[in-house]
């Protein structure tokens, strides 16, 4: 039964890190902790990667992995094993479907970190003050961001753990995809058949 065990330990990790996407998702919202106008936030937040990719796309991937039942579940076709076939199949596709969701977040985040912040300049103009990357290598141009205090500390470090979150999403469905098409193919093993 190793496919489905593998499988709903898999959808545990993805709640957590479901629910941690959306909160970051949510801080950013609020820069350094601040209240801006919606035209004055990063382009990238108002995208809602954390929220709309790592959370809720994640959640039907998450949902269809805990919720696999073990052993032979039902026949179908006449073969009792066609039962488990159909749950690693099904939980491939929601696999599939976390795959474009965890890309979308991390792409989002992935951008935003190029770019920087969006930030008011002086004269409260709003801008992005910095040219792709140059700013990772050189903190003096922080200074270019005159409010909201600590904004780039900020993009930095929540769109970082933006893409970690992720990565981990990304890396966890496309173990279950793999997982999928073996349960699928093979139907259910265990490790000590092939010992």
């Amino acid at each position: 039964m190793c496919c489905i065990q593998c499988a709903r330990c898999l959808g545990g990790l993805l709640v957590p890190l479901m629910l941690l996407g959306i909160l970051t998702n949510a801080l950013l919202c609020f820069p350094s902790m601040t209240l801006l106008e919606f035209d004055q936030i990063t382009d990238e937040v108002t995208y809602f990667g954390g929220i709309i990719g790592l959370g809720i796309i994640m959640f039907f991937p998450a949902y269809a992995l805990l919720s696999m039942k073990e052993g032979k579940t039902k026949k179908c076709c006449g073969w009792e094993i066609c039962g488990a076939r159909y749950w690693m199949f099904n939980s491939m596709v929601y696999a599939v479907l976390g795959v474009v969701g965890a890309s979308y977040g991390v792409g989002l985040a992935w951008t935003a970190i190029k770019k920087g912040p969006k930030c008011d300049i002086g004269d409260n103009r709003w801008d992005y003050p910095f040219h792709e990357w140059d700013y990772l290598t050189d903190r003096n141009l922080w200074t270019r961001c005159k409010r909201p205090v600590g904004i780039v500390s900020w993009n930095l470090s929540i769109f970082s753990i933006q893409l970690a979150i992720g990565s981990a999403q990304l890396a966890i469905c496309v173990i279950q995809v793999v997982n999928g098409l073996l349960g699928t193919v093979f139907g259910q093993w265990k490790l000590e058949d092939f010992c």
